[in-house]
């Protein structure tokens, strides 16, 4: 019985890490060419609410931020929007150099711990 439970862990470990390996094959090495944020939304909240008995003062939230960036990756040049309401990732800065894959319209991009974060394709062109 032990056998069987030490193989299973085994086969089950294999098979993670075969998994894992696959994910990663689909993320090529970009370079971040240019970064800038191309607005500050006003904060949301601002009005009160205007049901009876409740204060007038204004809710406090986070204002959203939208980020262009122009990332290069397998001969194409890649104008991304990203969306966040916290201040922009500290790997992606100018030069650096970024994992990254295009899924579609999409292009993900690893953050420093790793995750992916989601960006909007507006436009692409490649590198001739």
């Amino acid at each position: 019985m032990k056998i069987k439970s030490v193989i299973g862990i085994v086969f089950s470990i294999v098979a993670l890490s075969l998994i894992c390996a696959a994910d990663e094959s689909d993320y090529q090495t970009g370079k971040v060419v240019s970064i800038h944020q191309v607005q500050a939304d006003a904060q949301a909240g601002q009005h009160p609410d205007p049901r009876p008995g409740q204060t007038d003062a204004p809710l406090k939230s986070e204002p959203v931020k939208t980020y262009e960036l122009v990332v290069e990756a397998g001969g194409t040049s890649y104008i991304c929007h990203y969306v966040s309401r916290s201040d922009l990732e500290p790997a992606w800065t100018e030069g650096n150099e970024v994992k990254v894959r295009v899924k579609e319209d999409v292009l993900y991009i690893k953050n420093a711990n790793g995750k992916d974060e989601k960006l909007s394709i507006v436009s692409s062109k490649s590198k001739s």
